[in-house]
């Protein structure tokens, strides 16, 4: 099982967040678009897990979602990865909540790390992934729109995250949540 840790994005936000995605498609660049109802932030990404660690995985998402109350997000920027000049990865960074997703993300990767996962090794930056660059073709007026104003990101509460299991397939991804981790109510 292909198996990751994510924050998910209500209903109502996918909407704004899919027309600033579409602002971007406007410019032709080769760019593989995430679907938007796949939009989520990804805390901890595990790779190839056994079925035998889904309780485990369990046990750590009940640990973590007690340590939490529901809290408020906003997203800003746009940005790229590794950097605006030489987009490989376009996203969306986090305004509002940065700082309590940060303590989710650690406090996950602390309990991931115990148990002996292997987890990617690069630093957390909440973000969502809006596409992934194929080519140069239209970079270069792709770099220049991530660089304008942004537009204005309603705030939205984020009230839980979840395990969930990617399928790659020819037309992209295809996840399925594995178990969903509401948060306390504050």
């Amino acid at each position: 099982m292909r198996l990751f840790f994510s924050g998910e994005i209500p209903d109502a936000q996918i909407f704004s967040l899919r027309q600033i995605q579409e602002m971007l498609q406007k410019v032709s660049a080769d760019v593989k678009w995430v679907d938007p109802k796949n939009f989520h932030i990804t805390f901890s990404f595990l790779g190839e897990v056994k079925s035998e660690r889904l309780d485990s995985l369990k046990r750590t998402g009940e640990e973590v979602q007690k340590l939490f109350h529901n809290f408020p997000v906003s997203f800003s920027q746009l940005g790229a990865f590794p950097s605006r000049n030489k987009p490989k990865i376009i996203w969306l960074g986090i305004e509002q909540g940065e700082e309590i997703l940060d303590s989710l993300a650690k406090e996950l990767e602390r309990r991931l790390l115990e148990q002996k996962f292997t987890l990617e090794n690069r630093e957390f930056k909440p973000h969502l992934t809006l596409g992934r660059i194929r080519s140069q073709k239209g970079i270069e007026k792709l770099s220049e729109k991530l660089n304008l104003h942004f537009p204005e990101s309603a705030e939205f509460l984020f009230t839980h995250f979840s395990l969930k299991e990617s399928h790659l397939k020819p037309g992209g991804a295809v996840y399925k949540t594995i178990f969903d981790f509401p948060l306390k109510n504050p």
